[in-house]
């Protein structure tokens, strides 16, 4: 059954307002003994000790009662504080009432009084009319105009009885006003902790929610969700954002409903919602969001697809990060679904924050090196070149692939300082070959098509003494070309130049031959993808094929991924020289091919050596077999 988009909104509470019938009655009527002693007292000072005692006798009682009686209960210490206030407003209020008929001056105390009490009431009434308020006023005026006209010992019983009157209506309007001021607080209070569309709590309860978790619980852990609609952009395009946003409200109803009230639904913005419990578990997610179907109108109901991710942990911001990483590992492997951060992901994931944290002074102090592998005459077997290849190397020999440290780069924009930092070790190490042998190195997008790519080429080449023609910059071929007017300005500069220029991992992201023929590439590097399994499958055909065009092109074609005596038999009968992979040689430092390659002009580093048998940290054994 469809969930209704019908969304109704709770009429606001008075959480602050009092409704005590019993004190609005006794209150005003407690003050009247008061009166009655401070009026029939002759002596000024007396008077004045009189009132002083009281307001510090009700201050005593109240403040004792807030601090000892209501400390753990928030609604009574409000309440408290609110008769406190009124309390003393009162009785200061009262003050030129209560003096005036033993002083000399009390005509003019009590009309200057009254004026000003007046005017304030006035400047009030123009804020809020308030029907207390308005009485209070009339019953002011009445009673100072009683007091001049019976000026005497005549006025003294209708001047207890008003100035009673006038304790009544101060109460009720300070009642009134404390009332709706909580009440406006109040609501105040829900609509900062509420979302406007769909009428669930915002992140600022969820942090409110978090922080009282821990107070209350510091070693209670708690299970918290963040879910994605997924492709919510298309249902936008199709049924428009008063549609998109119908299927917002009815899925906020359909989670608050089917997880129930063990948990706590907020909505983070967008589709993005957040679910949070005590005691809830994995299996109330995967029921919530098995294809609930939604209704975004009458006469149409669309069925929504979901992914969450789960993390269990002590209440805190970073319990929220590892949900929201668990949501991103889902959507990687392919949405639709419900993924929980294991302890392994965990630790995975705490590494590569260790990592983006660090990468900026691992390129500046040199951390970040170059290892070596060759590419290969698959006939001769001698060495046609080397792709120099990133690796992190630690103080304790553990290795951080580039898989790892990359996108951290990419995040920090930080693809010029790495560019820069591999090109010089490879121009480098290539001066130390000694013969004429070429050195690729991968550089990104961004730094390719940097203005200070070819002025730094030049530079490093100038420095050491080495011919352009040795020294090949490999492009990545899953990256977009950017701005492609500056890439390719860069490409035909370089090749000016007399650098190579190579098209890395071809057949596995943004290749196209336009692309292919727009730019000088010098050199063509298939994807381990396309390596054949057969001799007569697709991809062998689209490399026979590639494989002519780079003959009659003098392009050079290089087949990655080569792992075996019979691959790379069927990658010679389809018409490429060269190889690279584990069957040739593995990755290793600069140092150790160098050896290798003045010893005996190739490099073989076995499965066992010491360059192979590093530890790595946060790899996918795939991205390192090259």
């Amino acid at each position: 059954m469809p969930v209704s988009l019908h969304h109704r909104t709770s009429p606001a509470r008075s959480d602050g307002a009092l409704r005590n019938p019993l004190l609005d009655l006794l209150g005003p009527l407690a003050y009247i003994p008061i009166v009655v002693a401070v009026f029939y007292t002759e002596s000024g000072p007396v008077r004045v000790g009189l009132v002083a005692g009281i307001q510090l006798a009700s201050t005593l009682i109240f403040g004792a009662r807030t601090v000892f009686g209501a400390r753990e209960d928030p609604k009574s210490r409000s309440r408290l504080e609110e008769h406190w206030a009124v309390a003393g407003g009162l009785i200061a209020a009262a003050m030129p009432w209560i003096l005036a008929p033993s002083s000399q001056y009390g005509l003019v105390a009590i009309t200057m009084s009254t004026i000003a009490v007046v005017a304030s009431d006035t400047v009030f009434l123009g804020v809020r009319a308030d029907k207390w308020w308005i009485r209070l006023t009339a019953i002011e005026v009445v009673s100072t105009a009683a007091y001049l006209v019976l000026a005497g010992s005549a006025a003294l019983p209708v001047l207890i009885v008003l100035f009673a009157l006038h304790f009544l209506g101060g109460y009720q309007a300070i009642r009134a006003l404390v009332d709706r001021l909580r009440t406006e607080q109040a609501h105040s209070q829900r609509l900062a902790l509420t979302d406007p569309l769909t009428g669930l709590h915002n992140r600022r309860k969820l942090t409110a929610y978090l922080d009282g978790a821990t107070d209350q619980h510091p070693s209670r852990q708690v299970l918290l969700a963040s879910i994605d609609i997924d492709n919510f952009k298309q249902l936008n395009h199709r049924y428009g954002h008063t549609g998109g946003d119908r299927a917002l409200i009815a899925f906020s109803r359909h989670l608050e409903t089917t997880l129930g009230p063990a948990w706590i639904v907020i909505r983070a913005g967008g589709d993005e919602f957040i679910a949070v419990s005590r005691n809830g578990s994995a299996d109330d997610v995967r029921r919530a969001l098995d294809s609930p179907t939604i209704a975004i109108s009458p006469t149409t109901s669309v069925v929504l697809r979901t992914t969450a991710g789960l993390a269990r942990g002590l209440p805190s911001d970073q319990l929220i990060d590892d949900a929201g990483a668990a949501l991103q590992l889902a959507k990687r492997e392919g949405k639709n679904r419900v993924v929980e951060l294991t302890q392994e992901i965990r630790s995975r994931l705490h590494a590569r924050r260790w990592v983006a944290t660090r990468v900026s002074d691992a390129i500046a102090s040199g951390a970040i090196e170059l290892w070596a592998q060759p590419i290969t005459d698959m006939k001769t077997r001698e060495i046609q070149s080397y792709e120099c290849l990133a690796r992190w190397v630690q103080e304790d020999g553990t290795v951080i692939p580039p898989d790892v440290f990359i996108p951290m780069i990419e995040d920090q924009r930080l693809e010029r300082d790495l560019g820069e930092a591999v090109l010089r070790q490879a121009v480098a190490f290539a001066s130390k070959l000694d013969d004429d042998t070429v050195v690729s190195v991968n550089i990104a997008a961004a730094h390719f098509s940097h203005p200070s790519l070819i002025a730094f080429v030049r530079q490093l080449l100038e420095e050491f003494r080495m011919p352009p023609v040795r020294l090949t910059i490999e492009i990545t071929e899953s990256e977009p070309d950017g701005e492609s007017g500056q890439f390719e300005t860069a490409a035909r500069r370089l090749r000016k130049l007399g650098v190579g220029l190579s098209l890395d991992d071809f057949g596995s992201g943004y290749s196209s031959l336009e692309r292919l023929l727009r730019l000088p590439f010098t050199q063509i590097k298939l994807d381990r993808s396309l390596v054949p399994t057969e001799r007569h499958g697709a991809e062998a055909l689209l490399i026979e094929g590639l494989a002519h065009f780079a003959n009659g092109a003098g392009v050079t074609l290089v087949a990655e991924g080569v792992e075996t005596a019979t691959q790379m038999r069927r990658i010679q009968e389809l018409g490429v020289t060269y190889g690279q992979g584990y069957f040739f040689a593995r990755p290793a430092p600069l140092t150790d091919v160098l050896r290798a390659h003045h010893a005996s002009g190739e490099l073989r580093v076995p499965a066992t050596s010491a360059a192979d048998s590093r530890r790595y940290v946060g790899a996918d054994a795939e991205n390192l077999r090259r």
